[in-house]
């Protein structure tokens, strides 16, 4: 736990957060308080109009709503919320490795990887991601459960721990929809590693059919705004095709190894060169599978990254945060590499995977200095601005414009305010922005219209 807490301080030490829909959980909670945070939007069903981009998930909303009162005066317990639930996962999956016969080395390697990947790390990060956690926690414990049924049969207990945990991993994220096969799966691997075969199957398709309940459910509630994002109306972002697998499969893939990106979203700005050497490290990793044990290892991995991400492939929106259980896979095959390279006396494969481990943990470094950054950036444009508006609305201006410098953090800034009401003029003052073919000058402006500056360093002056 104390390494986790030292790999993730610069998350920890990060005075920002990533977007708006952390400022608006907070707003919300200082506001009219976490009573009415939880009654309008955890307890709540969306409206079916809206789509799947008015999510249904409880338990990632509460773990934000509860998070969000801390944003303000002590930053660093925000954080460490996610922290915490991130250190549990990679726990628990050590536990469940253990579980099906793999060897102490492999497990403890794996966690320790998983904890630091890139996969992981903006979902860590972004306390409104903390989602991809909570369902991946819930995931892991129903096949830990799994393994017991494999074992011993369907007790009514185990029945119970099916049916709570499938709902909770659902009720987390939607996309715990595959948590059946998951369980399918890790029943296979025990069965292949457990000395004793004696596999009680039958109990294992009637668990599977027990946790097919809640997410069946979950569905037929939310059945009418999925054919909202089917349909014509639903909003762009959620709006699936079968023409975006394809981008998605390469962008997702070669993701880990770009070491110099941290969105995903800005993976379009990557050079075609740049894209073909990140997607031929990653397939590196598939030939040592291949050569260190056999070609089903490697197709077990594709399977295994791309598991988690079956249900959004076909979205146009791509976010490195929905990656996070994917660094499940990456990290057992990469540890199970490291131990098989090691006691096999293969130490040139034993450097290479030292080498693209290296490229893995560079690009975990590298998202959370600009998770920092920005933090830092957001804090000083946010305190700054505030005062900025208070002083405004004094005067009786109704619009204050912000002209950003060149080179200036502008993003940061847009993500802060977006959809606050205290910025949008509901409570008598608009904040805008120019857009980028307009030139004005600070200071200029219309009766009741102020413009400023957002600088370098993210001070409004």
């Amino acid at each position: 736990m104390a390494a986790i807490v030292v790999g993730h301080s610069l998350i920890l030490a990060s005075p920002g957060f990533f977007n708006h829909e952390e400022w608006d959980a907070f707003d919300h909670v200082t506001q009219k308080g976490l009573h009415d945070y939880v009654h309008s939007r955890v307890l709540a069903i969306p409206p079916a109009e809206n789509g799947f981009s008015d999510s249904l998930r409880p338990i990632g909303y509460l773990h934000l709503g509860i998070a969000a009162q801390w944003m303000s005066s002590a930053p660093i317990l925000s954080h460490g919320m996610s922290l915490i639930v991130h250190a549990l996962v990679c726990l628990l999956l050590v536990r469940l490795l253990s579980i099906v016969g793999a060897s102490l080395g492999t497990a403890y390697l794996s966690g320790a990887l998983f904890a630091f990947s890139p996969l992981t790390t903006i979902a860590v990060g972004w306390i409104g991601a903390n989602m991809d956690a909570w369902y991946s926690l819930f995931s892991i414990l129903t096949c830990m459960v799994t393994v017991k049924i494999a074992k011993g049969g369907l007790s009514y207990g185990r029945a119970i721990q099916v049916l709570s945990l499938s709902a909770l991993a659902v009720l987390s994220k939607e996309t715990a929809l595959i948590l059946p096969f998951a369980m399918l799966l890790t029943a296979l691997v025990w069965q292949r590693t457990a000395a004793d075969h004696c596999t009680h199957w039958k109990a294992l398709w009637a668990g599977g059919m027990l946790a097919t309940v809640p997410v069946a459910a979950f569905f037929v509630v939310r059945l009418p705004a999925l054919l909202v994002s089917f349909g014509t109306s639903g909003h762009p972002a959620y709006s699936p095709s079968l023409s975006n697998v394809p981008r998605n499969i390469v962008y997702y893939f070669a993701y880990p190894f770009i070491a110099d990106l941290t969105e995903l979203i800005n993976i379009v700005f990557t050079t075609p060169a740049g894209l073909v050497i990140a997607a031929v490290l990653h397939a590196g990793l598939l030939v040592m599978l291949w050569v260190a044990f056999d070609k089903r290892w490697a197709i077990w991995y594709v399977v295994g990254y791309f598991f988690f991400l079956v249900p959004i492939l076909a979205l146009p929106k791509i976010s490195s945060h929905y990656l996070y259980a994917s660094g499940i896979s990456m990290s057992v095959v990469l540890a199970a590499l490291f131990v098989k390279a090691w006691t096999g006396g293969r130490y040139v494969m034993f450097a290479s995977l030292f080498g693209l481990t290296a490229v893995l943990l560079g690009h975990s470094f590298k998202i959370q200095s600009v998770l920092y950054q920005n933090g830092v950036c957001e804090a000083a444009f946010l305190h700054s601005l505030d005062t900025r508006v208070a002083t405004e609305i004094v005067r009786g201006t109704k619009e204050l414009i912000v002209v950003p410098e060149s080179g200036a953090r502008v993003y940061v800034g847009k993500r802060a305010i977006a959809f606050r009401n205290r910025y949008d003029g509901s409570r008598g003052l608009l904040v805008g922005w120019v857009q980028h073919d307009q030139l004005v000058e600070p200071g200029s402006g219309r009766p009741g219209e102020v413009t400023v500056a957002m600088t370098r360093e993210c001070l409004i002056r």
